[in-house]
Order: structure tokens, then C-alpha cells, then sequence
């Protein structure tokens, strides 16, 4: 999927929202709302995270919702 957007710091936690198309199928798009809270490591130019994606997509199916958690390391 191709998936740009933006993200927002609130302080605490930090929110976003990425549209995305499915690259080779037809006639889709979809719209990506993510939430995630950074948590600083030593110094703070390292940070671990975690994250959970909302993925929404829709075709001439209908429409289909994924939770997606995630974790890793932002430097």
C-alpha cells in the first residue's frame, strides 16, 4: 500500500491519519487512523513505541476494517 499522512504530538500520546491505495487492485483507497505513545530511551534521541493502526479500506466489495498493532524502535 502506498499510505501518506500526518501525525500530531498531543503531549502523552501523539494521533494521525494516513490515506492508502492498494497498489494492483482495482478500484480501492482507504484512510488510516493511527494512535501511538513514544517512550524516550537514554538521552532521548532514541525512543521505543508502540502503535495501533486502524486501517478502513473500501471497494466495490464493501469495506473492510483491520486492527493493526505494532511496536518498534524511532531514532
Amino acid at each position: 500500500a502506498i499510505d501518506p499522512g500526518v501525525i500530531y504530538n498531543f503531549g502523552p500520546l501523539a494521533a494521525g491519519l494516513r490515506t492508502a491505495v492498494h497498489v494492483g487492485q482495482t478500484q480501492n483507497w482507504g484512510f488510516i487512523p493511527i494512535v501511538l505513545k513514544a517512550f524516550p530511551l537514554g538521552d532521548g534521541t532514541v525512543s521505543a513505541f508502540v502503535e495501533l493502526d486502524l486501517p478502513v479500506f473500501f471497494n466495490e466489495a464493501g469495506a473492510s476494517l483491520t486492527v493493526q498493532p505494532q511496536a518498534g524502535i524511532a531514532f
